[in-house]
């Protein structure tokens, strides 16, 4: 975990409205050995599987329809299965520093993904959530309150067939938690990046990281792979931001009518409308290089409000709960309203839940003269839908709703169906801007009244990136500096302020400011823009100036994996990476907050000094140390099970229990508030107790032998 982004990251909030970071959660994957899971994210504890019964399974999978390629059964790529559960049904695993880990795993044999879902869930400011797969190289999360909405929530598809799912809580937290179902996914669409496994794709489908997609940087930003819940069943869909023109960046998805009607029936029930809510976006879904499938990492949004549909043009609309998702990385993609047919398309899409693909129909498209009927209950009057026949690449089930883009790089109009194959040629069909923009009769059935809200009558709209702030993430000397608010809307009053040692205050999108580095630490530039018909916006940048502080203090975690011991600390402010020593020698290989060091046969009775230093472009921090001691040689509980339910067994093992002078053994056992909950007397190194009478929790047993005294922690768990 690399603290560089504590101070990289753009931090922009609505006055007027919610945070941009609303529903924004990230999935990452990890190389093997670089995760940052030992044993479990926030405690090595093993929790014993929920396991997903067979028959609930097949119940599900018998809602649809197989074909011998279950990765090609249209957008539908997953089943939802009951399974209610709530957070005093998980697996207690830790009690420190006041805070409380709990843990649940879920087996659902045969899955290629799993999706959690949150009906109702009320997290306290403090609790973090994560998941994570079986090989633990897969993390979505953590979240927390700020990433929920409407206390409702659908995590990104976690691949395999296990997830386990851990909860960090403070003590006496009022967190209320409840999984309704989850969602069984039968199209293997996440793969590893750092292996060679590939897709059920078909072979001439070309990734954005390949020559083709180098064009269209700009453009890939603002398209998002779609997963929704409708009824029983997952469908996938691709979808992009678009613009509007009214200055704001306000989150409108853009994606195919028919991936909502689930029932192919040609209108939406209120059902399938209210199925909004758990929608989810992922953007920046794509490929780790040209040759590879393995994905790169992404960000998910959850949730949207329904804004517009239109069945003959197979275009729906929808709004992402955040009011404006205020982050540089994102892209709106600009549109053309016009009745020709443009002399080329380029289409990016996410076919069978793939990373980003890119095709291209060298000659443009046309319009289709006739009516034109697609499966999954798709209909074009004459003349309203284009025809494409690509030339590079092709389109797949999962394509639908994917931007088609003319000759000059704006959306046209969106993928719908049709038949393409590799070296066959096929025919592909899309909506059309020019139809969508104002065929409908009332406002929630075309596009102009939220894509033009003022009315312009303009016919053409560039791609827009999202606000960006240019200017430096450190500051070491002393000197002016110039930041600056890209892309900000015009015509439109904008004051900043400089909070932090250094202050300062003026107007405009550029901000020219003196930093003396002798006012060293953490400084946050926000400009507030005055937008006439959405309020006060404001966008805010941190900055570190000066060498980092000191990290704070050291946890350390004995025989953690076995024969080693692992080392844990977090930024305190301004640092990028760290230095790590043992016993006052710098140890190479070790630059993030987690260092794992061994220790020295045999395991007992050694003590090591640790230091830890900060480092950032501007130098290095003073040292933090502690020492990392080894148990005793000569005596060691072992305690099994742990975690217990009705009986523990314990055994100590000592080197000197055969001698003459052997005593009785003490033992007590406290709870985690230090109450004496048992004591007892045994006369034999190996003994049981029953833990029948104990609640659940985490207790702390003594045993005490000849004026030695051994301890250790284990869990009740009935």
């Amino acid at each position: 975990m690399n603290p560089f982004c504590t101070y990289l990251i753009i931090f922009c909030l609505s006055f007027s409205s919610f945070s941009s970071l609303f529903s924004q959660v990230e999935s990452k994957w990890f190389e093997v050995g670089k995760s940052p899971i030992n044993g479990g994210y926030y405690n090595k504890s093993s929790s014993p599987p929920f396991i997903v019964p067979e028959e609930d399974i097949q119940k599900a999978l018998t809602s649809i329809s197989f074909r011998s390629d279950t990765t090609k059964i249209g957008s539908i790529c997953g089943v939802v299965i009951p399974l209610s559960s709530d957070h005093q049904n998980f697996y207690l695993t830790d009690i420190s520093d006041n805070k409380l880990i709990k843990k649940i795993t879920i087996l659902a044999p045969g899955a290629k993904g799993i999706t959690i879902c949150f009906d109702s869930i009320f997290l306290d400011q403090e609790t973090e959530i994560v998941l994570y797969n079986r090989d633990k190289n897969f993390v979505f999360g953590p979240f927390s309150s700020r990433n929920i909405y409407k206390h409702e929530f659908w995590t990104d598809v976690v691949p395999g067939e296990s997830v386990t799912l851990e909860i960090k809580s403070k003590a006496g937290s009022n967190d209320k938690i409840h999984i309704s179902n989850i969602i069984y996914s039968i199209a293997e669409e996440r793969i590893n990046p750092f292996n060679n496994a590939t897709p059920k794709l078909e072979s001439c489908q070309i990734n954005v990281k390949c020559p083709d997609g180098n064009d269209f940087l700009t453009e890939r930003d603002a398209v998002c792979h779609i997963y929704v819940t409708v009824g029983s069943h997952l469908h996938q869909t691709t979808g992009c931001l678009i613009a509007n023109n009214s200055s704001t960046f306000v989150p409108y998805i853009l994606t195919a009518f028919h991936g909502l009607d689930d029932d192919a029936s040609g209108s939406l029930s209120p059902s399938e409308i209210a199925s909004l809510s758990n929608v989810q976006c992922r953007f920046f879904y794509e490929s780790s290089s040209c040759s590879s499938e393995g994905s790169s990492n992404s960000v998910t949004f959850n949730g949207a409000d329904f804004v517009a549909a239109y069945r003959y043009e197979d275009v729906l609309l929808f709004r992402l709960y955040p009011t404006n998702i205020i982050d540089c990385r994102f892209s709106y993609l600009g549109w053309e309203k016009n009745a020709d047919n443009p002399s080329k398309v380029t289409m990016l899409h996410h076919p069978a839940g793939s990373p980003m693909k890119i095709s291209i129909a060298s000659n443009g498209a046309i319009t289709f003269p006739g009516q034109v009927y697609l499966s999954g209950g798709i209909y074009f009057p004459e003349n309203y839908a284009q025809e494409e026949l690509w030339s590079n690449g092709i389109s797949e089930s999962g394509s639908s709703g994917a931007p088609l883009l003319n000759q000059n790089k704006l959306f046209v109009g969106q993928h719908s169906g049709g038949w393409t194959w590799c070296n066959v040629p096929g025919h592909a069909y899309g909506g059309r801007l020019y139809y969508s923009w104002d065929h409908g009769s009332t406002a929630d059935q075309r596009l102009k009244d939220w894509l033009d809200p003022n009315n312009t009558g303009a016919s053409i709209l560039l791609t827009k990136r999202n606000f960006s702030f240019t200017g430096p993430d450190f500051i070491c000397s002393s000197n002016n500096y110039q930041y600056i608010l890209n892309n900000a809307p015009t015509g439109v009053g904008i004051t900043w302020t400089l909070t932090g040692p250094n202050t300062s205050s003026g107007s405009g999108n550029i901000a020219n400011i003196y930093i003396n580095s002798s006012y060293t630490g953490l400084h946050t530039l926000t400009f507030l823009v005055y937008h006439p018909s959405k309020g006060n916006i404001s966008f805010s940048k941190s900055f570190w100036v000066g060498r980092p502080q000191t990290p704070n203090p050291i946890e350390i975690e004995m025989d953690a994996p076995p024969h080693r011991f692992t080392c844990t600390t977090s930024d305190a402010g301004g640092s990028t990476s760290f230095k790590w020593y043992k016993n006052g020698s710098l140890q190479s290989g070790f630059s993030d907050d987690v260092a794992i060091f061994n220790m020295t046969s045999p395991y007992c009775g050694h003590s090591y000094a640790i230091g830890v230093e900060a480092v950032n472009i501007c130098g290095i921090s003073s040292r933090r140390n502690k020492t990392a001691i080894e148990d005793p040689c000569g005596g060691q509980l072992i305690i099994s099970p742990n975690p217990a339910n009705d009986e523990i067994e314990v055994t100590l093992n000592d080197i000197t229990l055969e001698s003459t002078n052997f005593e009785s053994l003490d033992i007590q056992i406290t709870n985690f508030q230090g109450l004496i909950v048992m004591s007892k007397v045994e006369e034999n190194n190996k003994f049981t107790i029953n833990t029948s009478s104990l609640k659940d929790g985490i207790y702390i047993i003594s045993v005490e032998k000849n004026s030695n005294q051994y301890s250790k922690q284990f869990i009740v768990k009935h």
